[in-house]
């Protein structure tokens, strides 16, 4: 259903550009099928259009601290995956 969702949410800001809550929208349906990127993009927007909103901010350092912790995760993943002395073959 997050697809529906988002699909919802943008025909939403078709009608109303500064709509933070249909951005917010966008954001929880991107976080929960594990887009971070998207999420992180629809999120600022949201911030962006109501900047005091304490909750939004809160899901923003979250959101960062996850993302995070998933590349720090990827990095070591592929640590040695390069490593030069593997490639040199002779």
């Amino acid at each position: 259903m997050y697809s529906e969702a988002i699909k919802q949410a943008k025909e939403a800001i078709t009608y109303v550009k500064a709509n933070p809550k249909a951005y917010y929208r966008i954001f929880v349906a991107y976080r929960e099928l594990n887009d971070l990127d998207r999420a992180k993009e629809n999120l600022l927007e949201a911030i962006k259009l109501e900047p005091n909103d304490k909750v939004m901010r809160e899901e923003y350092r979250a959101l960062c601290s996850v993302k995070s912790e998933k590349e720090k995760i990827w990095n070591d993943k592929m640590k040695g995956f390069y490593n030069t002395e593997k490639l040199n073959v002779i």
